[in-house]
């Protein structure tokens, strides 16, 4: 199992005319607190708040599972979406950047990306958290 301090998922673009949600940034510490902003077009919110311990066991596992820190070759098109992860672990940061299309089929990275997925969408819509395994503590906005 992989041991990890913090991740940072980022996805999207603030400013981009065809990117619906924008610039989108959730930074998970190992204990469970995270911290989700979300900036589109000039305007923004900032979440923070407590992951359940059940949804965090499984990330690291999928880190293995990926290859961590192994990203597999492939082409990261002229416009293409991209997201990265930014892991810090024990003495060693690793940014791993994808297209975004190519994660969703590669093994580990894809749960991992459908996981911050859900949790993003659920921060940037306001929904319950609960079914995610996520507490808010404050939402502020930008």
């Amino acid at each position: 199992m992989l041991e990890w301090k913090s991740i940072i998922y980022c996805s999207g673009s603030e400013w981009a005319p065809d990117d619906p949600w924008g610039r989108e940034v959730l930074r998970v510490e190992s204990g469970g607190a995270f911290e989700y902003e979300n900036r589109h077009r000039g305007s923004g919110k900032r979440v923070e708040g407590v992951i359940n311990a059940g949804q965090l066991r499984e990330i690291g596992a999928h880190f293995v599972v990926a290859g961590y820190p192994a990203v597999p070759e492939h082409d990261i098109p002229p416009g293409a979406s991209v997201i990265s992860f930014d892991v810090e672990g024990r003495g060693a940061r690793h940014r791993l950047q994808m297209d975004y299309y190519a994660a969703k089929k590669f093994p580990g990275y894809r749960e991992l990306l459908l996981r911050f997925e859900r949790w993003t969408q659920v921060l940037r819509e306001g929904a319950d958290g609960e079914s995610a395994g996520l507490l808010r503590e404050r939402e502020t906005p930008l």
